[in-house]
């Protein structure tokens, strides 16, 4: 009989054994706890959800809805106004504090939810008659868990007398994928859409990804039935504004404007007429497909129109001192107002410019506060620059709306369509790339 007790190896096999034991009961554990979490996280969101459908159906079920506006860099909110003049408020948080607020109720989620793209859109017309005119609002937004498989999003499809109007408003850069050629809304956006030269056609293709679904940017919606488009990149680069003086418009920009939308069908019938220090030029957009964003706009979109008073007709100087004359140039993301604040930005790193849409796409903007670099140095504009008879306004990579020679070849033709809503049914943001 051995009474020497436990050798060494029989220790260290009687520890190994152990620790296994012990190892595979923490992992049992573990798992046991992750599916009771996930039971829990589950249970939780199926809740919000029906809550949260319940109210907004319940609330709005038999309301006339008159107008809808949703947010255009974030996507996060939107306004609906009723027939009487009161007000819905929706709002989705994916910040650290995840939460939806539905008429100032707050419904609080877990940590870890994703909650993005709320939508409000037209997008169905009934084909069966009840009675009424009748079509459909539908309220949409997107939550999701990691790792829990399941459909935790809120939708609700509201009646709606089509015989009482609906407007919907897009804020400025909302982001819209459209095709000019086969003019509709479009869902095969590439990013290689969006490089530049490229403008939709055979003839300008370098990669197999590239198809007719465009990136566009609504602006200027005047609440009525028509809207803005201002295309995302550049179709041409390196584009004189013109031969010799400003007085004669942007003749060559135009040529070159008509030429790179030539396969388009979203013919104008418009016209534009430009006057300043006594010299007045026309252009009849008839038979063109798109136009030029004029300097005014862009100084309306950042606000420069009221904060310093910009008109692009105004005599201009390199030192302002007095409000009814304007510097050279100014920042989309300056403030207050005089312009030596606008002549300093807050943006200066990617994604960061208030305004990035007006200048994205162009050689290093990044920097700027824009969210993709590419080529261009920036684009022509329609107006030019009064108290001279030489330069016009452009937008830079810079985030600037600034002048240059008419005889400059370093900018190029970024163009803008105007389409009916209808056309476009209130689709908005949608991540493609």
């Amino acid at each position: 009989m051995n009474n020497k007790g436990m050798t060494v190896v029989e220790m260290i096999v009687t520890f190994s054994l152990t620790a296994l034991v012990v190892t595979f009961l923490m992992q049992l554990l573990i798992s046991v706890n992750k599916l009771q979490n996930s039971s829990g996280v589950k249970t939780m969101l199926l809740t919000k959800q029906a809550n949260i459908t319940k109210a907004i159906y319940k609330d709005l079920e038999y309301s006339d809805i008159t107008l809808v506006e949703t947010d255009n860099h974030t996507f996060d909110n939107a306004n609906i106004t009723l027939s009487d003049g009161s007000i819905r408020k929706i709002k989705i948080d994916n910040g650290q504090n995840k939460k939806i607020i539905y008429n100032n109720k707050v419904y609080n989620y877990p940590d870890n939810t994703v909650i993005s793209n709320l939508k409000v859109e037209d997008v169905i017309t009934s084909s069966v008659d009840l009675g009424i005119p009748t079509s459909f609002v539908k309220i949409s937004i997107d939550i999701t868990y990691p790792n829990l498989k399941g459909d935790y999003g809120i939708t609700v499809i509201l009646p709606h007398d089509k015989s009482k109007s609906v407007s919907y408003k897009y804020y400025e850069g909302t982001s819209i994928y459209y095709d000019p050629i086969n003019n509709n809304i479009c869902n095969n956006y590439h990013i290689d859409n969006s490089m530049v030269g490229y403008n939709g056609t055979n003839d300008t293709k370098t990669t197999d990804n590239q198809t007719t679904c465009l990136k566009w940017f609504t602006f200027m919606d005047e609440d009525n039935d028509l809207i803005n488009l201002l295309l995302d990149h550049n179709t041409s680069n390196n584009v004189l504004w013109s031969n010799g003086v400003n007085s004669s418009g942007p003749v060559v920009a135009l040529n070159k404007l008509r030429e790179d939308t030539s396969g388009w069908n979203t013919t104008r019938s418009d016209s534009a007429t430009y006057s300043f220090n006594g010299i007045s030029y026309n252009y009849n957009y008839t038979g063109l497909n798109a136009r030029l964003i004029t300097a005014n706009e862009i100084a309306k979109i950042v606000g420069t129109d009221k904060n310093i008073r910009f008109n692009s007709i105004k005599n201009y100087q390199d030192d302002v001192a007095n409000i009814d004359s304007q510097c050279s140039w100014f920042y989309f993301d300056g403030s207050g107002t005089n312009y030596s604040t606008y002549q300093q930005t807050s943006a200066t790193s990617k994604g960061t410019s208030a305004f990035k849409w007006l200048f994205t796409n162009t050689n290093n903007c990044e920097d700027y506060g824009c969210d993709r670099n590419d080529t261009a140095t920036g684009y022509l504009t329609f107006s030019a620059v009064g108290g001279s008879n030489d330069n016009a306004w452009v937008v830079n990579n810079e985030g600037k709306l600034t002048i240059s020679s008419v005889t400059s070849d370093i900018y190029g033709i970024r163009p803008v369509i105007t389409i009916d809503k209808s056309d476009v049914g209130l689709v908005l943001q949608r991540n493609y790339e």
